[in-house]
Parts: C-alpha cells; sequence; structure tokens
C-alpha cells in the first residue's frame, strides 16, 4: 500500500471514528425520545435506548409529518410513561414536541405533557396561550407565546431551561425569555403524562389535550435551535 492510500485510509478511520463519538455523545444527553412512528401496537417506544417506554391508552395511530402519529381526544386517551428519576432533570433540560392542536381552549388548559403536579415542569396550551412552565421553589415560572395559535396546523414547540434562564420557542423562534435561577422542584415521584395533566399520584389529571402528537423529545441540556427536531 502507497503512502497516498494509507492517508485515505487514515482519513476514513478517523472520520467514522468521529461520527460514532458523535453520536454517542448526542445520545448521553438524550433522556427519552418517542418519534411515534410504530403505526400500530399499546405501546409507545422510547427510541433513545434508555428505555422510557410509554403505555398507550385509547388514542388512536394516524399519519403525522414524516410516518406516524398519535391522535388524542378529550377525556379518554392519554401515554402513561413509568417514573423514573432520569425524567425528573433539575438543573437543565430541553423539553420538545411536533403537535397539532383540534380546538382551541381559551379557559383551562391542554398538556402536552407533564411530569408532576404542584412541581416539576410541563410544555402545555394554558388559557389559549401556548407555553413551557417549571416549578422553582414553590413557584411557577411560565414562557409564553402571546399570540394565538390555529387549529390544523402543525408546531414545533421547544422550552429550555439551563439554571438561570427559561426560554419558549415556536417553530424554532424564540418568543419569550424569562431570567430564572434555581433548581426545578418536584413534589412528587409520579409518573409522566403525554396529553394529560400529571397528578400526584399514578392516576392522571383532569385537563386532556385533543389533537395530534407526532414526535417527543426529551434532554437533559439547554440545546440550541440547530440542535432542535427538524421536521
Amino acid at each position: 500500500m502507497n503512502y497516498k492510500m494509507q492517508h485515505i485510509l487514515l482519513l476514513t478511520v478517523l472520520f467514522f471514528s468521529c461520527q460514532k463519538q458523535s453520536t454517542a455523545s448526542e445520545e448521553n444527553y438524550v433522556l427519552a425520545h418517542w418519534d411515534f412512528n410504530a403505526l400500530s401496537g399499546d405501546v409507545l417506544n422510547d427510541i433513545s435506548g434508555n428505555g422510557h417506554d410509554g403505555i398507550i391508552q385509547n388514542p388512536q395511530w394516524t399519519s403525522g409529518v414524516i410516518d406516524g402519529a398519535l391522535e388524542f381526544k378529550e377525556g379518554n386517551s392519554c401515554v402513561t410513561i413509568p417514573y423514573s428519576h432520569e425524567l425528573q432533570p433539575k438543573e437543565e433540560f430541553t423539553l420538545e414536541s411536533v403537535v397539532l392542536f383540534k380546538k382551541l381552549t381559551f379557559f383551562g388548559g391542554e398538556p402536552i405533557i407533564t411530569n408532576n403536579y404542584n412541581g416539576g415542569l410541563g410544555l402545555w396550551s394554558w388559557m389559549g396561550l401556548l407555553n413551557i412552565w417549571i416549578n422553582i421553589a414553590g413557584q411557577y415560572q411560565s414562557a409564553m407565546d402571546v399570540k394565538d395559535y390555529e387549529i390544523n396546523k402543525w408546531y414545533h414547540l421547544a422550552g429550555t431551561y439551563d439554571g438561570s434562564k427559561l426560554q419558549f420557542y415556536v417553530n424554532y423562534n424564540l418568543v419569550q425569555e424569562l431570567d430564572v435561577k434555581g433548581s426545578v422542584n418536584y413534589s412528587v415521584d409520579n409518573a409522566l403524562q403525554i396529553a394529560k395533566e400529571a397528578t400526584s399520584s399514578e392516576s392522571p389529571g383532569y385537563r386532556f389535550f385533543t389533537g395530534i402528537i407526532d414526535e417527543i423529545r426529551f434532554t437533559s441540556r439547554r440545546l440550541n435551535t440547530e440542535e432542535f427536531l427538524q421536521k
């Protein structure tokens, strides 16, 4: 083998080695990733490899932006993710979802995903406003989009927190940023709920989501917009 071929081979090995390390690094901060692409069955698979599969209760499989999605109807459908300490990040996180609303809610709220009650965090529509909220030292902090959202339209929503700033993005645009300091407070060790409000027990709450969810990803660090889910 001549020098040129050796050089090309070395560069190829280095390239794939770097690619492998990059992928491994990314996987380290992904807590859970549900892509909703199974198209059938009663389990929502966590494709991160961390084992946080969800129990599907009554939503219908349908088409999403890419491949599959689940359609939820108010009051009778949700996905329950069994409790895990990993899914209660305190210092830093990013929570994303690709979602389509089937109705507007101006009184009360529609939870997309929540992991606590009287604490924790949630991605919601609340009183007609899309938002991310967290609980710090018993006080709720919420970053939101003050513009009305539309039904039958796909949105990419993302809430990020790095221990000092709470940010909310709609379709990759930063719509609000709050100066907030402290650790996220969790009141109980309970299940995470998709499309229903979490409560102080394993049972879901009384607020529900009506619409289609295509994807949700939860990470242990604040991501930049270039790192968000792309659809």
